[in-house]
């Protein structure tokens, strides 16, 4: 695969979230000038039907975006920090999403006492 990847979605209207996404991939990106999610919805549902598939569909929708390129000085610092987050969920002190407990100092506790669990948010019960 060559050239840019196009960005879309809510958090492609923060710079510095796009240029993370750019320096993880390690690809040059470009936001589309409407980046909003509901526009991502329109171009999947004009592929196959308006277009011949989601390739054709992208470029008959959208414009070409600003850039945003990877910043490689940045990349081992995100790499050490990903590193740490998967080392926190193996040892089950960093809870996976969709999870209802958490291992702490204290032992095992439920993310409710935390304040960052609520039954109503969660879409799994």
């Amino acid at each position: 695969m060559r050239g840019p990847l196009h960005a879309a979605g809510g958090g492609s209207r923060s710079d510095l979230w796009t240029r993370i996404r750019a320096t993880v991939l390690g690809r040059p990106l470009r936001v589309a000038e409407r980046a909003e999610t509901a526009f991502g919805a329109a171009l999947l549902a004009a592929a196959g039907t308006l277009h011949p598939d989601l390739s054709a569909s992208a470029r008959g929708m959208t414009a070409a975006g600003r850039p945003v390129d990877p910043v490689e000085r940045e990349r081992a610092a995100l790499d050490e920090s990903y590193d740490l987050v998967a080392q926190l969920r193996a040892r089950g002190w960093l809870a996976r999403a969709g999870t209802t407990q958490m291992r702490t100092a204290r032992g095992t506790e439920t993310l409710e006492g935390w304040g960052l669990h609520s039954e109503e948010a969660d879409p799994c019960r």
